[in-house]
C-alpha cells in the first residue's frame, strides 16, 4: 500500500494543474462529506440520549390505573422550528412593551 500511495504521490505531482485541480475538490468533497457525517451522527446521539430519558411518561386515567404514554420525540427541524418560535415571541414581546422612562431634573 505504501509503495502505491508514493507512487500516486508521484504521478500527482507530476500531472498538469486542472489534473490535480480535479484531484483536490475530489478529496475536500470527500473529507467534508465525512466530516459531515460524523457532524450528523454526533447530533442524532445527542437528541436521541435527550429523548430516552422522557421517552415515556406516567399518567393516571379516569380509573385511577396509570398507564405509560409514549410520545414521539421530535425531529431536530422541529426542535429548530421550536426555538426560532420562542425567540420570535420573546422579541415580539420586548418590542410591545410600554417603554417608560424616568426624567429626574439635577
Amino acid at each position: 500500500m505504501t509503495l502505491s500511495m508514493a507512487g500516486f504521490l508521484e504521478k500527482l505531482r507530476s500531472a498538469d494543474n486542472a489534473t490535480k485541480t480535479r484531484w483536490i475538490i475530489l478529496f475536500t468533497s470527500v473529507a467534508m462529506a465525512i466530516v459531515l457525517y460524523v457532524w450528523l451522527a454526533y447530533f442524532n446521539t445527542l437528541f436521541s440520549s435527550l429523548d430516552n430519558s422522557s421517552a415515556t411518561a406516567t399518567a393516571m386515567n379516569q380509573n385511577g390505573t396509570s398507564q405509560e404514554i409514549e410520545h414521539m420525540s421530535p425531529t431536530i427541524l422541529e426542535r429548530i422550528g421550536s426555538v426560532y418560535h420562542a425567540f420570535t415571541d420573546v422579541i415580539g414581546n420586548m418590542l410591545k412593551l410600554r417603554k417608560e422612562y424616568i426624567i429626574k431634573p439635577n
